[in-house]
């Protein structure tokens, strides 16, 4: 077998163009030996370039530079502010590079001029997300101490499973340290969260007779016993667990009280989670909490229409009426009061709000950048509600994170044509894919291709048509570094896995990170039968 020319390394290297150079000589040496294959020619080709073995190449190139391996959203590029998180698109890409190469002294200087950016996003990652990813500690600390709510976007995994997942032993520590310290949040709470969720107040009282400490205890979201009791709507553990010393106003890591969790959060919502049949309404948990003495902000005060409540607090401050709540989310008694008296339909109180000073388009940060009140009329129906916004000013068709836009409500979610005809006589114009879901066309901005799309789905028909296309089975993304066949095994696809297999996906590649491969994905989540197969 020859060996390729010996090389020189660019100044930038680029893998993809590594890899190309190693699928050309695979041709050459296969016309003289047919049986050759990749690893054989990737070998070689790092040989000529004076490295040992490929992923000893590998490995240099990406040390290099490791920010260089993502492709730089269109968003990102710019200097405008971005819709969906705060802070600029130029800033959140360099905050991105500098989290990624460990450079603190660049994050630093960027949160100290926006301490915003600490909380920003751009598809639902956070900059502490790079920071774990690339095992960089002591910006992953910093950024900790800089955001009030750091788990609250995380795709696929949470920050401790990547840290496990890499084997990233003193990030994994520190991560779990931190959020216990400062934010209560670990698995010592899981057992009571757990015993609630199953409705087993026997199985709490023990849990809470042989260590009294777990009443305040939070789970790896920070939710304490309370706000369990809440979220199930178990009258009967809530008034035990008040009894205990729990803190009927205990707050999370995102500023959820139990007051706020009558019907649920994003992740156990009431009206799919409670058993069918439940007796207890959202209504009933909310008056005995209330009973129970629990502090009623304003936007709670709006959505359950207690104006006199309402005006109490205006007295006390009128500025409340154009300010987001405390607690940011989807729900009611979440974002601002505005949206919570339009959605209700109170009228009356929207009107007292507008008369001090609140402003229809207040954004609500990473749900509705252009305020939730006229959505929130329009969603729920209350035609003159909308109608009296608009006349206020309100932004006529106002979108809301991952649930299309007033226009989109009107003519598809809940058709209304009455609805409709006042959002277009404001001008309402439909916002530019808030649709939903396609299935992507090319590697997005991490180098995720639709083929590890549809291999994390178990789309076995879109993958034989991208395959059809000329996918590349070998392809690994920057959010996983893992090929489809590996992203397969990791979401427990076995159609999928046999598929790709069939196709002739490889086990392995020769420069696969350890933790990466196929075998390692399924063999950590628990997909036995995927496992064997792999092996």
């Amino acid at each position: 077998m020859s060996d390729p020319t010996r090389r020189r390394l660019p100044e930038r290297p680029s893998l993809e163009q590594l890899r190309k150079q190693a699928k050309e000589h695979l041709d050459t040496l296969r016309l003289s030996e047919p049986s050759t294959g990749l690893a054989a020619a990737q070998h070689a080709l790092a040989r000529a370039y004076g490295f040992e073995s490929w992923p000893k190449l590998v490995h240099h190139v990406e040390s290099m530079h490791p920010e260089r391996r993502m492709l730089q959203p269109a968003e990102l590029k710019s200097d405008r502010k971005l819709l969906w998180s705060p802070g600029r698109g130029t800033e959140l890409w360099t905050l991105f590079q500098a989290c990624i190469a460990g450079d603190l002294e660049t994050v630093e200087a960027l949160i100290a001029k926006d301490p915003s950016l600490a909380r920003a996003h751009y598809d639902y990652r956070k900059p502490l997300y790079f920071a774990v990813r690339e095992n960089r500690v002591d910006v992953a600390r910093f950024l900790l101490e800089h955001d009030d709510n750091p788990i609250d976007l995380w795709v696929d995994d949470s920050p401790l499973e990547i840290a496990r997942d890499r084997g990233y032993g003193e990030m994994e520590r520190m991560l779990a340290d931190t959020l216990e310290a400062r934010f209560n949040a670990s698995p010592k709470g899981e057992p009571v969260a757990l015993a609630l969720r199953d409705h087993d107040l026997k199985r709490m009282r023990v849990l809470l007779d042989a260590q009294p400490e777990l009443i305040a205890r939070g789970d790896q979201r920070s939710n304490q016993p309370i706000h369990w009791a809440t979220m199930t709507r178990q009258l009967d553990a809530i008034d035990e667990l008040l009894r205990r010393g729990a803190d009927i106003n205990a707050r999370r890591m995102d500023a959820a009280r139990p007051i706020h969790l009558t019907n649920g959060d994003y992740f156990y919502r009431g009206w799919r989670d409670v058993p069918d049949g439940w007796p207890v309404t959202p209504d009933k948990v909310m008056a005995r909490l209330k009973a129970g003495g629990a502090f009623i902000d304003l936007p709670t005060a709006c959505h359950t229409g207690d104006i006199d409540r309402v005006r109490e607090l205006l007295r006390q401050d009128p500025s409340l009426a154009n300010r987001v709540g405390e607690h940011e989310g989807y729900y009611l008694g979440a974002g601002a009061p505005l949206s919570n008296a339009a959605a209700a339909g109170r009228m009356d109180i929207v009107e007292v709000l507008l008369d001090h000073g609140a402003d229809p388009n207040l954004p609500e940060e990473q749900i509705a950048p252009r305020g939730k009140a006229l959505y929130s009329a329009v969603y729920h129906g209350h035609y003159e509600i909308a109608k009296l916004l608009l006349e206020r000013g309100a932004f006529p068709n106002p979108p809301v994170e991952s649930s299309g836009d007033a226009l989109w409500v009107s003519q598809e979610w809940r058709p209304d044509k009455r609805m409709e005809q006042l959002l277009l006589s404001y001008g309402a114009r439909p916002t530019k894919g808030h649709l939903g879901e396609e299935w992507p066309k090319e590697d997005n901005w991490l180098r995720i291709s639709p083929l590890h799309e549809a291999a994390r789905k178990g789309d076995v028909r879109e993958a034989q048509k991208l395959l059809e296309a000329g996918a590349d089975l070998t392809a690994r993304d920057e959010h996983l570094r893992s090929t489809p066949l590996a992203w397969a095994a990791k979401f427990g696809q076995l159609e999928m896995v046999q598929f790709l297999l069939r196709h002739g996906a490889p086990k392995s590649l020769p420069d696969d990170p350890v933790w990466a491969t196929p075998v390692a994905w399924a063999t950590r989540r628990g997909h036995d039968e995927i496992a064997r197969l792999l092996s």
